[in-house]
């Protein structure tokens, strides 16, 4: 390509240079600062809760691991140890840990690192992570450095970093699927993406979309990861734990959770979160039953964009994937402004392989910027994350329009601009 718009390898290296330095800088010295070297930190963030459950199983207490007596009595003496005080923060004596017991096991190598450490060593491997999600798909783009660093950028991957949360786990499982499945091996791809289950909530809409395209191998590949993480899980707590499990699941599942639970349905980014901020007071079992509807209403609807054949090297697979990314966050009962970089992938993979002369192309690069713009202001007051919904169907809608026709025939390589 010659055209005046073309950036050569070393002018796409000099700027994203200069981006991640400036990203750096904000994400170090910004209003949310990163400070590891403080005891304190990871007690405030949510890095503890996975700390407590992986120490907990290291240390044998496995079939009671939801007890959530003996995780406050840890957590207690914990920040006793750290801090000479067992108050986190007014008002709060317990950051549970929700997750499945896999994900706790997962996790173990860390507990034999201090504290402190162990929370500077994940967000750096979430990092790590995080750049191998965006890289992957984004390899031989022609400013694909550029992309990697302004997606890195995305105020969800910094929020991830700073609270010690374990999405990078997910972002890299979803890319890696995605890089499977466009180099022909359905089911590797499917056992990355059965990943999801350490986050079960995120699960859920992948393998139905398989399962509707009679996707066997894809299926059977997530289907084999799920029955890993559900046997690890077992093994773990037992039967009792595991149904001590499921009721913690039930209560902090429900339209409003328990006090005590550390969940906040009016943070999120689903339509709990919306429901709860637009209706102020709604009952819950009404606010429960709408729930419901919407989530099968947005299930349904994102299912419109697989119609027609099953194409993982086509421009129009990204845009698929995206659509199911964008429902999978919308219905999820636990979806917090960080799950967000489970798009990182699908977004990635998109701006690799341009769709053109295709309905709403613009519209869609127009919400694509306006989603990182909005994400970015909302960061620093994350009670009003719902907002991000609408903006969300609105991508949705154009998506669905957008697979509707016939898939770009381009090489599959990114082309900012057309040539002069």
């Amino acid at each position: 390509m010659t055209g005046r718009w073309t950036v050569n390898r070393r002018g796409d290296w000099r700027l994203a240079s200069a981006l991640a330095t400036i990203w750096l800088i904000m994400l170090v010295f910004g209003a949310m600062v990163i400070q590891p070297w403080r005891p304190e930190v990871p007690l405030k963030n949510d890095f503890v809760s996975f700390w407590t459950g992986s120490v907990l199983v290291r240390d044998g207490v496995g079939p009671k691991l939801y007890d959530m007596t003996i995780q406050s009595n840890f957590q207690a003496k914990l920040r006793r140890d750290l801090t000479g005080s067992a108050e986190m923060k007014p008002g709060v004596v317990l950051d549970p840990f929700h997750s499945p017991p896999a994900q706790a096991v997962l996790m173990v190598p860390l507990t034999l690192l201090p504290l402190p450490v162990a929370y500077l060593l994940w967000s750096a491997l979430s990092l790590g992570l995080f750049w191998l999600a965006v890289a992957l798909p984004l390899r031989g783009s022609s400013r694909g450095a550029t992309l990697t660093v302004l997606l890195l950028s995305f105020a969800s991957v910094a929020d991830t970093l700073i609270f010690g949360q374990v999405n990078a786990l997910f972002a890299i499982a979803i890319s890696a699927a995605l890089v499977a499945f466009s180099s022909g091996r359905p089911f590797v791809g499917g056992l990355w993406l059965g990943l999801m289950w350490l986050k079960p909530q995120y699960a859920v809409l992948f393998p139905i979309v398989f399962l509707l395209k009679r996707r066997w191998a894809e299926l059977w590949g997530v289907a084999i990861s799920g029955a890993v993480v559900g046997g690890i899980s077992l093994a773990v707590v037992g039967f009792d734990g595991a149904a001590r499990y499921l009721n913690v699941m039930r209560e902090i599942g429900a339209f409003y959770p328990p006090s005590d639970s550390f969940i906040f349905p009016q943070s999120m980014v689903n339509w709990r979160g919306f429901l709860v901020n637009v209706w102020p007071g709604i009952p819950g079992d009404v606010g429960s039953a709408l729930m419901l509807i919407l989530d099968a209403l947005t299930a349904g609807a994102s299912l419109l964009v697989w119609r027609g054949l099953w194409e993982p090297g086509s421009p129009r697979f990204a845009w698929q994937f995206l659509a199911t990314t964008i429902a999978t966050i919308l219905i999820s009962p636990h979806s917090n402004f960080h799950g967000m970089v489970l798009l990182l992938g699908p977004l990635a993979l998109m701006l690799s392989r341009p769709m053109k002369d295709v309905p709403f192309h613009r519209v869609s690069g127009l919400l694509l910027v306006a989603g990182y713009v909005m994400a970015l202001a909302i960061w620093p007051f994350k009670i009003y994350s719902w907002l991000l919904v609408p903006l969300f169907l609105a991508a949705m809608a154009v998506l669905i329009i957008q697979c509707r026709a016939p898939a770009a025939t381009s090489s599959g390589r990114l082309v900012l601009h057309p040539q002069q």
